[in-house]
């Protein structure tokens, strides 16, 4: 029987490393995850865990999954009963996903998939981008609880680009979110998938040596696999959106892209490389809006300059839909 022991703060860094450990009782006949020292846990964290611990439970074939040391009463055990967390990873404790629409200050795991959204543009008769962003500006007044507009439609303006990234380039049916409002009024996304990940994707583009170079190239303003050539088109993919965001989370806050075996961290206007193994794509972005600051003038100002920088290169400019914040 091998013992998998999650971390005392299951955060962006120990999820990290806990899923690269997890080759070492990959031999194992049993496994157990062991839940006794894990006190505080973060969105992008519980999602990266979670999904590298499904994968690796579902490849074993083990006939369950096992865990010891959840208690009633360790409030971060009771968090993730509530959200789903522990149904999620198969274990038998707490609600499933999806059962609560979320509290005052975070959304549960939670699953969107490629049917629901195609079910609701039958429905409306409306794009997929719109149907998106509908569904994004649910959840960004679910996580601020706000709606006033100014609150929320920056936190659905970084969902939507986000998601729209999924259901376009990563060839999978679903994505798992989770969003948390921070004790230091910052904000937190996560969002996951297990589809083909950005090398993959941009390789029908671009040639490139590394999953660090995909990942380098995605974050560049006016890079997609598949850029619209319809500069009318409102939901036209520009390839600015991981741009944005990731501007926003190196100037405000943080952002961590991840596929394949590298991760990139942006914080205080830095980049620094990880390593990773994960099959798929997973962000987290956490910002805190200053004092004084206007997010949407902010993110505006972020789109000029990245079409300054597109410019110089491929003379890209930013769609409709990455300029409308509401």
């Amino acid at each position: 029987m091998s013992t998998i022991l999650l971390p005392p703060s299951l955060d962006a860094e120990a999820a990290l490393r806990l899923a690269n450990g997890l080759d070492a009782h990959r031999a194992a006949p049993e496994a157990i995850l062991d839940f006794t020292g894990l006190r505080s846990v973060e969105p992008f964290g519980l999602l990266y865990a979670g999904a590298a611990l499904r994968t690796f439970f579902r490849d074993r074939e083990y006939s369950g999954v096992g865990a010891r040391g959840v208690h009633a009463g360790e409030p971060a055990h009771e968090y993730l009963a509530h959200i789903g967390f522990f149904q999620w990873l198969g274990i038998g404790v707490g609600k499933p996903p999806g059962a609560v629409p979320g509290g005052a200050t975070w959304l549960p795991v939670t699953t969107i998939t490629r049917a629901d959204l195609n079910q609701r543009m039958a429905e409306t008769g409306k794009p997929l981008g719109s149907v998106i962003h509908n569904e994004c500006e649910c959840l960004a007044r679910l996580v601020t609880q706000s709606h006033q507009l100014k609150v929320y439609t920056p936190l659905a303006y970084c969902m939507r680009e986000v998601i729209r990234n999924v259901f376009e380039h990563a060839h999978t049916d679903r994505c798992v979110l989770c969003a948390q409002k921070c004790t230091d009024a910052s904000v937190e996304l996560a969002v996951i998938d297990q589809g083909r990940g950005i090398r993959r994707s941009l390789e029908e583009r671009f040639k490139l040596d590394s999953d660090e170079e995909a990942l380098r190239c995605a974050l560049q303003p006016g890079v997609s696999r598949n850029l619209s050539s319809d500069p009318h088109d409102p939901w036209g993919n520009s390839g600015f959106g991981l741009f944005v965001i990731s501007e926003l989370g190196r100037e405000l806050g943080v952002f961590r892209l991840v596929s394949g075996n590298a991760a990139l961290h942006l914080a205080a206007g830095a980049c620094h490389v990880e390593t990773a193994g994960y099959c798929g794509t997973a962000i987290q972005l956490r910002v805190r809006r200053p004092s004084g600051v206007n997010m949407t003038s902010f993110i505006e100002s972020i789109i000029a300059r990245g079409e300054t920088m597109s410019t110089r290169g491929a003379g890209r400019h930013a769609s409709k839909s990455t300029r409308n914040l509401s």
